[in-house]
């Protein structure tokens, strides 16, 4: 059964750590590849394989505030898209659990700018839209 949510935690869990739910309007699940190609001289295409990476690439709507503890509002997401020591507790490794309950181990990539829906710039009444990419940690 799937859920109109996903829910992003830091790498302390959630027990003790930052674990949130965000609502998901928008999915896309592309694969990258990394390959590298090369055109000679003679015109011959020169190719070394890559690795294939799995990313996610949601658009949330955010609240600025939320009066549920289960979901995040955009402090939450800001804090867990600044998490950038991978030597640190938490570190910059995200649980990505989908909106059908599976896990995954991601970082955050790209940037993170959210949009305001609403005339009201803060506030319970506030939301806001996002795009985030989310990057699979072990390469897919």
């Amino acid at each position: 059964m799937s859920a109109a949510y996903i829910i992003l935690e830091d790498s302390t869990g959630p027990v003790y750590g930052l674990s949130k739910r965000f609502k998901a309007t928008q999915m896309k699940t592309p694969l990258q590849r990394t390959d590298g190609v090369k055109y000679l001289l003679d015109g011959s295409v020169d190719k070394s394989a890559g690795a294939i990476l799995r990313t996610w690439q949601y658009m949330l709507r955010v609240p600025f505030s939320s009066t549920d503890d289960a979901y995040g509002d955009l402090d939450d997401l800001k804090e867990l898209f600044l998490l950038n020591d991978p030597n640190g507790t938490p570190n910059d490794v995200i649980t990505l659990v989908d909106h059908m309950g599976d896990s995954f181990e991601v970082y955050f990539a790209g940037e993170l700018n959210p949009e305001n829906l609403t005339t009201i710039l803060d506030g319970y009444n506030s939301a806001y839209i996002t795009i985030i990419q989310l990057l699979e940690k072990t390469g897919g």
